[in-house]
């Protein structure tokens, strides 16, 4: 913190309401000094978005808006039919859309993504399926 003079010219001595302005004034300049520096703590990422999964008779195709925050990558989880969610693919912090093309006729599959980075994951986006080969 900045020292501030006990006078303001020889033989005079500053009051207290002027001793303490400037003593605000000097916590003030502080504050600001301390704040040019600060860096906000890490957050976790926000969670995916709008995840739409479709049926284009060869292919699935998966879409989704970017959750909000710093991104490293985005992990996609996969179940088939009745089954367990599984990781099926670790896609870029860009990533919007993703094909399946390991899918078989008649089989319903769910998908839901979730975002992460060094703080942890994000929550999972909501989840979509489709019956795929069904139309």
């Amino acid at each position: 913190m900045t020292k501030l003079p006990k006078s303001g010219s020889p033989g005079r001595r500053w009051s207290a309401a002027r001793r303490f302005q400037g003593w605000l004034a000097a916590w003030a300049q502080d504050r600001r000094r301390a704040r040019q520096y600060f860096v906000p703590p890490p957050t976790v990422p926000g969670a995916p978005q709008s995840l739409l999964v479709t049926d284009t008779s060869v292919l699935i195709e998966l879409n989704w808006t970017l959750g909000t925050g710093p991104i490293t990558g985005q992990r996609i989880y996969r179940k088939v039919d009745g089954g367990a969610y599984a990781l099926w693919q670790t896609v870029g912090a860009a990533v919007h859309q993703v094909q399946d093309t390991d899918v078989v006729t008649a089989h319903l599959y769910f998908y839901y993504v979730v975002a992460y980075n060094a703080v942890g994951d994000s929550a999972p986006s909501n989840q979509s399926g489709v019956l795929f080969g069904a139309a």
